[in-house]
């Protein structure tokens, strides 16, 4: 029976000690910004309940966890401290012993006080271990207090002479005044709004780009293997032997030559009433004969009849240099399919150059004696509206 009886405290004892909380904090997350914040919130709930927290934690960080759990001083919050050798934080709330209850009684405008005297402070258990600490960040689990609780008195508590005797008949004395915790004025911080800057708002255009960026990596990656596309092509030398993929109106041209795939895009996007070009499936198109055979017969009719050809006095487009199909025939047409390695700008162009352009791919003959020539491409804008004579559709001399 005796057994059983102690057994019984000995639980009930183990289900008051479970329900206070305790708190736990490695130390990443002592350093983190929100640590003040959460201390405060362990004070104020310690001041609610009339807990009082025993603290055990690495010596220097004493003074920032008593400022964190009292926020500076305002809050009355009783604890206690224990260095640890480890670097964490361990906060486990017990029940305060308080001073007794105190009893007053009046009589001949009199006032008789009487408190009872807390026992001695235990000893600090020093072999304490390291508390293991759960992914939750400072959650206030219940746990059984497994060690002796270190118990002070809180600083701001009136001073008591241990086993002082009972008071008689004493003068009541007044109340000494607190003074009022001077709360530190936050520092104005003025506001200023900021309108955004033209590059922050996304405009039209940029959503258009968005887009479009979007459907080139979405026909790349499903139908270039993921590859570099080798340039660009406008509509008119499109062929109808060309395979056609669009998406969000962009063109992505897959042309086979010499057993080898190339792929380009097509400059500008996708217009039906322009372009005439027909849906095979899903998102393969190609292009219609009658449109490549009114391309062929607009090309031969200007070959033809020179009479019709307007003279241009003007090279304005922009040049590119990784269109082999266009540099082929040039070549083979100017310079005797002679090797051409270099590509400059149209800065680069001088006095007597001949520019023989197919498509937007432009060859530069220029000679720098009666037996010596040098070749290159050009490559960017091209924006030539003086010092030009055109001596055929497709030559050009600079004067």
């Amino acid at each position: 029976m005796k057994k059983l009886l102690i057994l019984s405290m000995l639980l009930m004892s183990a289900v008051v000690l479970a329900q206070l909380p305790s708190w736990g904090m490695t130390e990443q997350q002592y350093k983190m910004p929100n640590r003040p914040a959460k201390l405060e919130d362990i004070g104020k709930e310690a001041v609610n309940n009339k807990w009082q927290l025993k603290v055990i934690a690495p010596q220097a960080w004493h003074s920032n966890i008593r400022a964190g759990l009292s926020k500076g001083g305002e809050r009355n919050v009783m604890m206690t401290f224990k260095d640890s050798l480890h670097q964490s934080v361990s906060i486990t709330a017990t029940k305060a012993k308080y001073m007794g209850q105190t009893v007053k009684s009046s009589g001949n405008n009199q006032v008789v006080q009487k408190q009872v005297v807390i026992d001695d402070k235990p000893e600090i258990d020093t072999t304490v271990e390291r508390p293991e600490f759960g992914d939750e960040f400072m959650a206030g689990k219940p746990t059984v207090a497994e060690v002796e609780i270190d118990m002070a008195l809180p600083k701001s508590e009136h001073k008591v002479v241990k086993n002082a005797p009972k008071p008689t008949k004493t003068v009541s004395q007044p109340k000494p005044v607190q003074k009022p915790v001077v709360k530190p004025e936050p520092k104005s911080v003025a506001v200023v709004e900021v309108e955004p800057e033209a590059g922050e708002v996304e405009t039209e255009e940029e959503r258009a780009d968005e887009v479009r960026d979007a459907a080139k990596t979405y026909l790349r990656k499903r139908y270039a293997k993921n590859k570099k596309a080798n340039g660009t092509l406008s509509y008119g030398s499109i062929t109808e032997d060309d395979e056609l993929y669009i998406k969000d109106n962009v063109v992505l041209i897959v042309r086979e030559k010499n057993s080898r795939t190339f792929y380009y895009w097509m400059k500008g996007t996708f217009d039906q009433s322009v372009h005439a070009i027909k849906h095979k499936s899903q998102e393969r198109y190609e292009k219609t004969e009658a449109a490549v055979a009114v391309v062929k017969a607009a090309s031969s009719k200007a070959d033809d009849s020179k009479s019709e050809v307007v003279e241009r006095t003007s090279l304005v487009f922009t040049a590119v240099d990784d269109v082999s199909s266009d540099q082929d025939v040039l070549r083979r047409d100017h310079i005797r399919n002679k090797a051409v390695t270099k590509a400059y700008s149209a800065e680069q162009l001088k006095s007597g150059d001949l520019v023989y352009t197919r498509n937007d791919t432009a060859l530069v003959v220029r000679r720098l004696s009666r037996t010596n020539e040098i070749y290159f491409w050009l490559k960017g804008d091209v924006n030539i509206t003086e010092n030009i004579e055109m001596m055929k559709p497709d030559e050009f001399k600079i004067k």
